[in-house]
């Protein structure tokens, strides 16, 4: 193929080319030029339809232009967790938040997306329904480049040092692809016109909730402490006036994982204390029950309390160790993040602000036992806070989410 452009086309502008062994002909490949400009953008891509040198009838069928491969490519030297969540994004620009998220830069793309997310689906094969099940979160702007952002999930992941393509489908910027294709087509709840109507996190996420209705979910949520809250398609926690109530989730998790919810942080400094604030927790454990480990938390605080902390103690000397970031940028109060909390080993722990990293330790937390984590809602935390969503979700390897190409 490197001498292609030596060989005179057909008049219909294809190139045959004849591959063989010796003097056996194997087949004859038509190799094209796709007029779509999606593709274009990036390379000149190729189709091949392959017949035997005794028919001309082709045997491998051609994408249409409508389906748009997507090149997952896992760098690292180690596998993905299977299932593995990964992210999606398609932006109008070059972004930069560092190796946990994935993105294309391509406006033309880009435009082509409805601002809700109905006219895409994700797909194993070509010139099929969707069968990947997709989570749209929504557009994001950073530094003046907005992305719409999907998770899917890899059932099998993706091997140590390899790659998977899968395909995504674009319709017209009008169709409505949850109506017809939910659940392996969904959105989170605030972008439906009934709340969570097409709310598909559960078939995603590890853990998954979107508050819906008006009374918290018992099958996933235990309140400890004295708390004041409310679920109105969404919780909002009003906290307390003194240090130790919480949230914490029903089901455990073995790390590494990543936490996230969608949520916002009031500024009521009326009710500070010297309590260490925090959004989103975790309890590990070591070998024993709930809480006998110690904790990792990260949050928005006022000035007055301090701002990021991921703290932690082990084993029965209750020995603490405290790391904080106060200087790091925060996000402003009253307006909504995705803030996460990766709990990555014994060692290691980092804090996420729109999949930022925010703050990290490399101090040892624990160091002995079995490792099992309890997720909090909210510890320690006597201002105001409200959620729409929250999950959990596999840490990519080292790190690093697979890459994105267009095929």
């Amino acid at each position: 193929v490197a001498n292609l452009s030596q060989i005179p086309p057909d008049q219909n502008g294809n190139y045959k080319l004849e591959v063989g062994l010796e003097n056996d002909i194997l087949g004859i490949f038509t190799i094209k030029y796709i007029s779509n400009s999606l593709i274009n953008y990036f390379q000149p891509p190729i189709a091949f339809n392959i017949s035997t040198s005794a028919s001309s009838t082709p045997t491998a069928p051609i994408c249409q232009a409508s389906y748009l491969p997507l090149i997952l490519y896992n760098t690292q030297s180690i596998s993905t967790p299977s299932p593995f969540q990964q992210d999606i994004a398609i932006c109008n620009g070059s972004i930069n938040i560092g190796p946990n998220f994935a993105y294309i830069n391509n406006a033309t793309l880009f435009n082509k997306i409805n601002s809700n997310g109905l006219n895409i689906y994700f797909t194993t094969t070509c010139n099929s329904t969707p069968n990947i099940y997709s989570w749209y979160e929504g557009q994001f702007t950073y530094n003046g480049v907005t992305c719409d952002v999907w998770w899917i999930k890899l059932p099998n992941g993706i091997p140590a040092n390899s790659n998977i393509t899968i395909y995504m489908y674009i319709g017209n910027i009008s169709d409505n692809y949850y109506q017809q294709y939910y659940p392996y087509v969904g959105q989170a709840p605030k972008l439906s016109l009934t709340y969570g109507q097409y709310d598909n996190g559960n078939y995603v996420f590890l853990f998954y909730d979107n508050f819906a209705g008006t009374s918290l979910n018992t099958s996933k949520w235990s309140v400890y402490g004295s708390l004041t809250y409310s679920v109105n398609n969404g919780l909002s926690v009003t906290g307390s006036s003194s240090c130790g109530p919480g949230i914490e989730s029903i089901a455990t998790f073995s790390p590494p994982i990543i936490v996230e919810g969608y949520a916002s942080f009031g500024s009521d400094k009326s009710k500070a204390t010297n309590c260490y604030i925090s959004g989103l927790g975790i309890w590990y454990t070591s070998g024993g029950g709930s809480n006998s480990g110690g904790q990792i938390t990260h949050g928005w605080a006022p000035d007055s309390v301090k701002a990021f902390a991921i703290n932690g103690w082990t084993g029965p000397t209750n020995s603490i160790s405290f790391w904080s970031s106060a200087d790091n940028p925060q996000p402003s109060p009253n307006k909504y993040y995705v803030w996460g909390l990766a709990y990555i080993s014994p060692s290691l722990a980092i804090g996420y602000v729109n999949y930022q990293q925010v703050s990290s330790t490399t101090t040892t937390i624990q160091n002995s036992g079995s490792l099992t984590v309890i997720i909090d809602l909210q510890y320690n935390n006597v201002f105001p806070m409200y959620y729409y969503w929250f999950r959990v979700r596999s840490y990519p390897p080292n790190g690093v989410m697979p890459s994105i190409y267009i095929g």
